[in-house]
């Protein structure tokens, strides 16, 4: 059984599907089978590319939380005014 990767035309939702013998996979977020397949990747590990991976992860997940700290000290300056 083949794990397919698709798009949801509807919803616009990524998801992943395992997808049994002539089934139409559905979308699990909106339920629509107006799905478009779309070309998988796959992937080569190494301890160098796991350390890289995992230094993009930890920035991107630091650049959130300061956006986050930023939002909700504006909602507090706007709130005392």
């Amino acid at each position: 059984m083949p794990l397919y990767e698709y798009e949801c035309r509807a919803c616009h939702e990524y998801c992943e599907v395992l997808v049994r013998g002539v089934e139409t996979p559905a979308c699990p977020s909106c339920r629509s089978t107006d799905l478009e397949r779309l070309q998988s990747s796959f992937g080569v590990s190494s301890e160098a590319t796991r350390q890289s991976s995992l230094g993009r992860a930890r920035k991107a997940g630091s650049k959130e939380r300061r956006d986050k700290q930023h939002a909700e000290m504006e909602a507090v300056r706007h709130h005392d005014h």
